[in-house]
């Protein structure tokens, strides 16, 4: 009987110890996902305030005021046709960035507290003002309009939350 309940116990041992290294493993997997996502969110905020960055916005923000002055606005297509190869770097480079940005959490690879805090302002100002026409009137460019209009949706489903 006494040889049995060592052996209960021994066996009990061995599960307690798999169940917390599989626990301990679990916990360590999960703390490093999101320190990743941290990462790549920093790291994404961090290439938005680069001084290329800061450059080509103030460029494609010129580029769009003039654009939306026209008496027919520029689609995105002719843009690329039409527009200097500096100011359509410009324009690029923002569509792109924000492209990404839309990816990225759309795939979860964000931190979205942090994302929310560090990019719903610049996003709601550059959707609102300038890139929500293009994502609407541009179906050529469904791949990147698809990422923006995620992120339309994120911080929009955001707001009615606080309501």
């Amino acid at each position: 009987m006494e040889i049995w309940l060592t052996v209960l116990g021994g066996v009990f041992g061995i599960i307690g110890a798999f169940a917390g290294a599989w626990l301990a493993n679990r916990y360590e997997r999960r703390s490093q996902k999101l320190q990743e996502r941290r990462d790549t969110t920093m790291n994404l905020y961090v290439e938005f305030q680069n001084p290329d960055m800061l450059h080509a916005r103030i460029l494609a923000r010129v580029v769009f005021e003039r654009n939306k002055k026209r008496q027919n606005p520029l689609s995105l297509n002719q843009m690329r046709e039409k527009l200097k190869t500096e100011e359509w770097h410009a324009v690029s480079v923002v569509i792109t960035f924000f492209e990404k940005l839309g990816v990225f959490l759309k795939n979860d690879y964000l931190d979205t507290k942090l994302a929310r805090s560090l990019f719903e302002h610049d996003f709601r100002w550059w959707y609102d003002k300038y890139i929500e026409k293009f994502v609407k009137d541009d179906k050529l460019e469904a791949t990147w309009s698809q990422a923006i209009e995620h992120i339309n949706l994120w911080t929009t489903k955001e707001k009615k939350r606080l309501k």
